[in-house]
C-alpha cells in the first residue's frame, strides 16, 4: 500500500467517525443524555405487551451488533459524508443539517422491519446519537448511546413480562 493509499484510507476513516473524539462531550451532559435516554428505553421496553422470549443470540444481534453496524453506517458514513458538503455543515439550535437528514434516513430504514409508528419513533433518539457525532468528531459516542438504549429496551422486555 503506497502512502497516498494509505493516508486516503486514514483519512476516510477519520471522516467516518473512527477515530478517537476530538473533542469530549461534557461529560454532565452525556451522562444525562445516557442515563434519561436509558430509562425512558427500560420504560418503553416494559409497556410493549409482548413478551420477552428473546434469544441469547438475537439478544446480541439486537443490543450490540445492530447497533454498531447502524452507527458506523449513519452516524459515521452517511452523516459524516453529508457534514462534508456545503448544505450539511449548516446547524439550527445546535442541530446539523447532516444530523437530520440522516436522521430520517435513519428512521425511513426502520420502516422496512418495524411499523411506521416504530420507525418515527427512533428520529428522536437517531438526533441525539447525530448531535453527539457532531460534537465529539467521533462516532464512540452515538454507539455508546445506542448500544445502551437497545440494552435497557429489551432488558426492560426481560425483566418485566
Amino acid at each position: 500500500m503506497t502512502n497516498l493509499a494509505a493516508r486516503n484510507w486514514r483519512d476516510l476513516a477519520g471522516d467516518a467517525g473512527l477515530k478517537l473524539p476530538v473533542s469530549a462531550p461534557r461529560s454532565s451532559t452525556f451522562g444525562l443524555v445516557w442515563l434519561a435516554g436509558s430509562l425512558i428505553a427500560f420504560v418503553i421496553g416494559s409497556q410493549t405487551g409482548e413478551p420477552a422470549g428473546i434469544r441469547p443470540a438475537l439478544f446480541l444481534s439486537l443490543v450490540l451488533v445492530q447497533p454498531v453496524l447502524e452507527e458506523l453506517l449513519f452516524r459515521g458514513a452517511v452523516q459524516g459524508y453529508l457534514r462534508q458538503t456545503s448544505l450539511g455543515g449548516w446547524a439550527w439550535h445546535e442541530l446539523s443539517v447532516a444530523n437530520v437528514l440522516t436522521s430520517f434516513l435513519f428512521a425511513a430504514a426502520h420502516l422496512v422491519y418495524q411499523p411506521p409508528i416504530w420507525a418515527a419513533g427512533v428520529l428522536l433518539p437517531s438526533l441525539v446519537f447525530g448531535f453527539f457525532r457532531d460534537r465529539t468528531g467521533s462516532v464512540i459516542s452515538p454507539v455508546v448511546l445506542h448500544v445502551s438504549f437497545n440494552g435497557m429496551f429489551f432488558l426492560g422486555r426481560l425483566l418485566i413480562h
